[in-house]
């Protein structure tokens, strides 16, 4: 894992949007799930540049 990654993985939970109870006690697991999140962030703040808050108005 690069320290870009690491620092963003860092970053992400002190931020506390996943709280370190809810994850499971498996190392796989847990890193599966912090990687889903982080991704699921990129891809929210890649739709964020593209269209700005507006595209949430339909959901």
């Amino acid at each position: 894992m690069s320290n870009k990654d690491k620092q963003l993985k860092k970053d992400f939970l002190q931020a506390e949007v996943i709280h370190r109870d809810d994850l499971p006690n498996k190392g796989s697991k847990r890193a599966l799930k912090i990687r889903r999140a982080l991704e699921d962030r990129e891809e929210t703040k890649k739709l964020s540049s593209f269209f700005g808050d507006s595209y949430w108005g339909d959901v």
